[in-house]
């Protein structure tokens, strides 16, 4: 059956049930990108090993990370000379500060997902991937992101997110600053550049940090004990709250000005991150959530809703709070958003069987296949075929569901199991 990937994903979450359950991935880490670009998923294992013995990539890397100011020289590698990596990174690389950077990578930016058969993936939102410049702290260079916070590259390409710019107070301040005065115009156009070089062939979901994520743009990683002490604080308050609550509001009008205008370039799918969950439930209670983080998130939705575009919710961890006498109160408070897909459902810390009677048609779930138990430590076909069957016999009955990975193909993964991976989705996942 001849289907168009948007088109599949809509129908789908309008509850038909086709010939087969969509495929959606989150994406893909810069190692196993490049893997999957010179097809190492359907080499043979000891010819693929031979190939990464010599750590082309990481010395590619290596290089890029000196040239660029992001790591301190290290002795040559006798690949480096050999393959002139450091005159390569000299002449190709510069800072990526204007969307017309990004212009060159378009042609190849999705051909992963395209080979494999994919039928939706996440694209640049917001923050994209442009930066503002670049600043020295401790002695170490880092870029600046969009929103403001300092980032740099691991030895395996993977960004990293180190620290905000500034204390919290100025953080935000600067934050709601870039909202008020930095031009979407262009970032919508590109977006709709990138919806076209794809039409037919791939459905496209522009990916936001979402609201509960705001904490760490404002905090820090390393610092989710201080946000903790701030947000309890505030929230003890009681509206309107005080400076973050603000924060959240002018973060949650600018996306949806954002998401309006992305229905000018015929985007369909929007994709919000908001990982407010993990292995051993929500992070909050769903009284907190409903009233400090719901309202922010129902306008960005209620926003994508009127312009025709479908909102999906990632969150890793578990949604059900045990010994309660409200165990689904959280997921309850997500699902009041009115979002239209749930990514995640990860199958180590869910019932899977229970989350998708409880959920029936309320909203399409998105994911439950491991990329750790799957993806990364699965030995063999055998046990791959196991474990996705399982999956998807559960969560594919009576539709309302996307297959996926529970997460991004991180870098980990290996390249045999995302071959067999693969198959047995395309088994499976026949209806």
């Amino acid at each position: 059956m001849k289907i168009d990937h948007e088109e599949r994903i809509l129908r789908c979450l309008e509850g038909e049930i086709l010939d087969r359950v969509p495929h959606m991935e989150l994406g893909f880490n810069a190692y196993p990108s490049v893997k999957l670009t010179f097809y190492m998923d359907r080499l043979p294992v000891k010819l693929k090993n031979w190939v990464l013995k010599f750590r082309i990539f990481e010395n590619i890397i290596q290089s890029s990370k000196e040239y660029l100011g992001l790591a301190k020289p290290t002795p040559k590698t006798i690949v480096r000379k050999v393959l002139w990596l450091d005159s390569l990174a000299n002449n190709f690389l510069s800072f990526p500060t204007s969307l017309e950077f990004m212009d060159t990578f378009i042609p190849f930016l999705f051909r992963i997902p395209i080979r494999l058969g994919i039928d939706m993936v996440p694209t640049m939102g917001y923050p994209s991937s442009i930066v503002r410049g670049w600043i020295e702290r401790t002695e170490e260079r880092y870029f600046i992101s969009e929103d403001w916070n300092l980032i740099d590259v691991d030895e395996l390409g993977d960004i990293r997110v180190r620290a905000p710019v500034y204390d919290p107070e100025r953080q935000m301040k600067k934050i709601i600053e870039a909202y008020h005065n930095d031009p979407i115009d262009d970032k919508v156009e590109y977006i709709g550049k990138l919806r076209k070089s794809v039409e037919g062939k791939l459905a496209l979901a522009p990916l936001f940090n979402g609201i509960f994520e705001s904490w760490h743009t404002i905090w820090g990683l390393s610092n989710m004990h201080h946000f903790f002490r701030a947000f309890h604080r505030e929230y003890k308050k009681g509206p309107p709250y005080g400076r973050y609550k603000n924060f959240l509001r002018e973060k949650s009008k600018f996306y949806t000005e954002f998401v309006k205008r992305l229905a000018e370039q015929e985007i369909k799918f929007v994709a919000l991150v908001e990982d407010v969950c993990e292995d051993n439930g929500p992070f909050l209670k769903a009284d907190q959530y409903r009233k400090f983080y719901v309202p922010e998130i129902k306008r960005i939705v209620d926003a994508a809703h009127k312009v025709g575009i479908k909102v999906l919710f990632h969150t890793d961890g578990k949604f059900k709070i045990e010994n309660s006498e409200k165990p689904w109160e959280f997921l309850e408070a997500i699902l009041s958003t009115g979002i239209d897909m749930l990514h995640g459902c990860q199958a180590d810390c869910n019932n899977l069987e229970e989350l998708k009677t409880y959920v029936g048609n309320k909203v399409t779930l998105v994911g439950g296949l491991s990329c750790v138990d799957i993806l990364q430590h699965a030995r063999s076909a055998k046990e791959i075929y196991l474990k996705v069957g399982q999956t998807l016999k559960t969560l594919k009955e009576g539709g309302h569901y996307i297959v996926a990975a529970d997460n991004g193909w991180h870098t980990g993964v290996k390249m045999e199991n995302i071959r067999w991976y693969l198959k047995a989705i395309r088994y499976y996942g026949r209806y």
